[in-house]
Protein backbone atom coordinates (compact mmCIF):
# COMPACT_ATOMS: atom_id res chain seq x y z
CA UNK A 1 0.00 0.00 0.00
CA UNK A 2 3.00 2.53 0.14
CA UNK A 3 2.99 2.00 -3.78
CA UNK A 4 -0.77 3.67 -3.56
CA UNK A 5 0.09 5.88 -0.76
CA UNK A 6 2.21 7.76 -3.17
CA UNK A 7 -0.06 8.51 -6.05
CA UNK A 8 -2.40 9.45 -3.25
CA UNK A 9 -0.09 11.79 -1.90
CA UNK A 10 1.31 12.79 -5.19
CA UNK A 11 -1.99 13.59 -7.13
CA UNK A 12 -4.12 16.93 -6.58
CA UNK A 13 -7.64 16.15 -5.38
CA UNK A 14 -6.66 12.51 -3.77
CA UNK A 15 -6.58 12.36 -0.34
CA UNK A 16 -7.81 10.01 2.41
CA UNK A 17 -6.21 6.43 1.47
CA UNK A 18 -7.65 4.04 4.05
CA UNK A 19 -6.99 0.42 3.54
CA UNK A 20 -7.23 -3.14 5.80
CA UNK A 21 -8.94 -6.64 5.78
CA UNK A 22 -12.36 -7.70 5.04
CA UNK A 23 -13.76 -7.89 8.42
CA UNK A 24 -16.99 -9.24 6.55
CA UNK A 25 -18.81 -9.62 9.76
CA UNK A 26 -22.22 -10.27 7.60
CA UNK A 27 -20.29 -13.59 6.11
CA UNK A 28 -21.38 -11.80 3.06
CA UNK A 29 -17.75 -11.28 0.65
CA UNK A 30 -15.75 -13.81 2.16
CA UNK A 31 -13.80 -13.96 -1.55
CA UNK A 32 -12.25 -10.43 -0.92
CA UNK A 33 -9.45 -10.47 1.79
CA UNK A 34 -8.79 -6.65 1.50
CA UNK A 35 -10.11 -3.48 -0.03
CA UNK A 36 -9.17 0.41 0.21
CA UNK A 37 -10.86 3.41 -0.28
CA UNK A 38 -9.71 6.52 -1.50
CA UNK A 39 -11.59 9.85 -1.38
CA UNK A 40 -11.29 12.15 -4.18
CA UNK A 41 -12.87 15.95 -4.65
CA UNK A 42 -14.21 15.35 -7.97
CA UNK A 43 -14.75 13.33 -11.02
CA UNK A 44 -12.34 14.49 -12.26
CA UNK A 45 -9.86 14.07 -10.09
CA UNK A 46 -10.89 10.51 -10.45
CA UNK A 47 -10.52 10.47 -13.75
CA UNK A 48 -6.47 12.07 -13.37
CA UNK A 49 -6.31 8.69 -11.00
CA UNK A 50 -7.53 6.47 -13.48
CA UNK A 51 -5.34 7.20 -15.88
CA UNK A 52 -2.00 7.96 -14.21
CA UNK A 53 0.71 5.36 -15.00
CA UNK A 54 1.62 4.40 -11.72
CA UNK A 55 -1.73 3.95 -10.36
CA UNK A 56 -1.74 1.51 -13.64
CA UNK A 57 1.03 -0.33 -12.93
CA UNK A 58 0.07 -0.66 -9.30
CA UNK A 59 -3.60 -2.02 -10.54
CA UNK A 60 -1.73 -4.47 -12.71
CA UNK A 61 0.51 -5.81 -10.14
CA UNK A 62 -3.16 -5.98 -7.77
CA UNK A 63 -5.25 -7.90 -10.94
CA UNK A 64 -2.32 -10.62 -11.10
CA UNK A 65 -2.29 -10.94 -7.52
CA UNK A 66 -5.75 -11.68 -7.26
CA UNK A 67 -7.71 -14.90 -7.64
CA UNK A 68 -9.68 -14.78 -10.72
CA UNK A 69 -7.72 -11.67 -12.14
CA UNK A 70 -9.74 -9.08 -12.68
CA UNK A 71 -13.11 -10.94 -11.75
CA UNK A 72 -11.35 -11.01 -8.26
CA UNK A 73 -11.46 -7.34 -7.71
CA UNK A 74 -14.58 -4.75 -6.91
CA UNK A 75 -14.69 -1.20 -7.74
CA UNK A 76 -17.60 0.96 -6.54
CA UNK A 77 -17.35 4.75 -6.86
CA UNK A 78 -19.76 5.91 -4.39
CA UNK A 79 -21.10 9.78 -4.68
CA UNK A 80 -21.23 11.12 -1.17
CA UNK A 81 -22.62 14.30 0.82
Amino acid sequence: MLRLRSVVDRLDGASDLRFGPNADFEKSTPDYTHGFIIQFNTADDLAVYATDAEHQAIGADLVAMSAGGKDGISVFDLVTD
